[in-house]
């Protein structure tokens, strides 16, 4: 995961010094999930999966970013919990 190219989905949400290694995947254009680890500069790391499912011809654009912005909530969420 950590050798992933694109910097879309998970790794979207988030900006250095937080290390995203994520691996993606779809199905037909109406699948698209991907799993990764978020790490944070004070050791914390945490695991995300996200699953999404959409009609054919949805803005594939949209959702991948989505999965950025999902991913980077739910993880702010967690730390700002003392997780």
């Amino acid at each position: 995961m950590a050798q992933q190219l694109t910097r879309h989905g998970i790794a979207s949400g988030f900006r250095s010094p937080v290390w995203v290694a994520a691996k993606s995947g779809s199905l037909a254009g109406v699948v698209r999930n991907e799993i990764g680890v978020i790490s944070h500069p004070d050791g914390r790391r945490y695991a995300a999966a996200i699953f999404t499912r959409s009609l054919p011809g949805s803005d594939d654009f949209a959702i991948i970013g989505a999965i950025g912005t999902a991913t980077a909530l739910a993880a702010t969420a967690l730390r700002e919990g003392g997780a």
